[in-house]
C-alpha cells in the first residue's frame, strides 16, 4: 500500500529512558480509516524493512471519502517479527494504485488479483487480435469478413472509435469513420448506442433490423471522406428506420439491396472442443457452464439486428449468455467472470460474423468488470 509521507523519519532521544525513538506522519488515502495500534511494514533508509505502529490518526474533514492523517513509530526493524506478522495474517491484500482514479477500491484479495489479470491480459490481447483481423488496409476503416462485396457497417465502427481509445491501442488511429452525414437515419439508435450509453431505456428507440444499400446511393461530395467514394460497395442500413417528419416528407428512406450479410463457418470442429480445460482458482470446466443457454447466437438470428429477438423483447429464457451478460451490464448487475472468460477463451472457435460482431461487445464487457472489482 501507498502513504503520502507528510513528514520524513526523524531520531530523537527519550530524556529520562535514553531510550532512541522514528518518527513520522503520513496521509491515508480515503478508503482506508486507521487506529491507533495498527502496524504497517515499510522500507528504512538502510534498505531493512521495519514494523511500524499507528500512534495517532485524525480525520480530516465530515466526507465519508475523507483522508486521515496519521503518526507512527518504529517500534522494530528484526526479520523474525515480520515472519510473525506474516503468519499472524488472516487476508491478503494486493493495492492497486491505478483503482483509485476510478473511484474503486484499490485493495484486491488474491483470488480478485488473479481474476483482474486474467481479464486484463485477455482484454489486450484479444483487441489487437480483432484490429489485426478485421481493420483493412486497403480501406483504413473496419470490414465485414467473409462477404463477396466490401461491407461497411458505420453503427460499428462508430462505437469502436467511441469506446476505445489510443491507450487500448495505438491502432485506433488507422480507423477511418467514413462519412454517411448526407442521411440523417443514419443517426438512428442502435444496439452500440445503448451499450456505449449504457442506457437500458434507450432500447425503446433503437432500430431492430438492418439491410444493406449501395454505398452509390449515398453523397457524391468528395469531400470529408464520404462512403461514396470509399471503394465500399455495401453499407449496413436500418432496415425499419425512425423517420424524422422531414425523413418522411421528402422519402429520403434509401431501398435495401438483394445482398444480405453471409457467414463463415470456423474451422473448430465445434465450441467444446476448444474451451480450455484449466481452472480460474476452482473449477472452470465444460460441464460446469450453464447449459440451459448457449454461450452465442448467430449473428443476425431471427433477422434481427447483430442479437437475437429475444434480447430486443426481453425474453430472458431464450437469450444467450452473452446476451444475458449486456442485460447485466445496462442494468448494472453484477457481471458472471467465469462465462466472460469462458467466452475469451472460445472467441476463435465462432464464425467471422460472430467475431466480428460479439468480440467489441466482450471487450467492452470485459472494461466493465474491470471496473466493477
Amino acid at each position: 500500500m501507498e502513504l503520502k509521507v507528510t513528514s520524513a523519519l526523524s531520531t530523537s532521544q527519550q530524556s529520562d529512558s535514553k531510550a532512541m525513538e522514528v518518527n513520522g506522519t503520513a496521509t491515508i488515502y480515503p478508503f482506508l480509516i486507521p487506529n491507533e495500534g495498527d502496524m504497517f511494514i515499510a522500507r528504512l533508509k538502510n534498505g531493512h524493512h521495519g514494523i511500524f505502529q499507528v500512534t495517532s490518526s485524525e480525520r480530516k474533514s465530515i466526507f465519508e471519502e475523507t483522508c486521515h492523517v496519521i503518526e507512527y513509530q518504529l517500534i522494530d526493524d528484526k526479520t523474525i517479527t515480520r515472519t510473525l506478522l506474516d503468519v499472524k495474517s488472516v487476508v491478503k491484500y494486493e493495492f492497486i494504485l491505478n483503482f483509485l482514479k476510478y473511484g474503486q477500491n484499490p485493495l484486491l484479495i488474491e483470488e480478485e488479483v488473479h481474476l483482474l489479470n486474467e481479464l486484463h491480459e485477455n482484454y489486450v490481447q484479444i483487441l489487437e487480435w480483432y484490429f489485426k483481423e478485421f481493420l483493412s488496409k486497403e480501406y483504413m476503416t473496419i470490414i465485414a469478413p467473409a462477404q463477396p462485396l466490401p461491407c461497411y457497417d458505420h453503427f460499428l465502427v462508430k462505437a469502436t472509435k467511441a469506446f476505445f481509445n489510443v491507450t487500448d491501442s495505438p491502432n485506433i488511429r488507422k480507423i477511418k469513420l467514413l462519412n454517411c452525414d448526407g442521411d440523417d437515419i443514419m443517426h438512428d439508435y442502435t444496439l452500440w448506442d445503448v451499450l456505449i450509453n449504457r442506457n437500458p431505456h434507450l432500447m425503446k428507440s433503437v432500430i431492430h433490423k438492418a439491410g444493406l444499400v449501395s454505398a452509390r446511393s449515398f453523397s457524391r461530395n468528395p469531400m470529408l471522406e464520404g462512403v461514396y467514394h470509399s471503394g465500399v460497395v455495401y453499407v449496413v442500413y436500418p432496415m425499419y428506420p425512425h423517420l424524422s417528419i422531414d425523413d418522411e416528407l421528402q422519402r429520403l428512406i434509401k431501398p435495401l439491396a438483394d445482398a444480405v450479410l453471409v457467414d463463415r463457418p470456423t474451422q473448430a470442429r465445434s465450441l467444446k472442443d476448444v474451451i480450455a480445460k484449466r481452472n480460474l482458482s476452482g473449477n472452470l470446466d465444460v460441464s460446469e457452464l450453464p447449459q440451459t443457454s448457449p454461450l452465442i447466437h448467430p449473428v443476425n438470428k431471427d433477422n434481427y439486428y447483430i442479437f437475437s429477438k429475444a434480447f430486443y423483447t426481453d425474453d430472458s429464457p431464450n437469450q444467450s449468455l452473452l446476451e444475458q451478460l449486456v442485460g447485466d451490464y445496462l442494468h448494472e448487475r453484477a457481471l458472471d467472470i467465469r462465462t466472460l472468460i469462458t467466452m475469451c477463451q472460445t472467441y476463435h472457435s465462432w464464425t467471422a460474423l460472430e467475431r466480428f460482431y460479439y468480440v467489441p461487445i466482450i471487450l467492452m464487457l470485459i472494461k466493465s468488470a474491470i471496473r466493477a472489482f
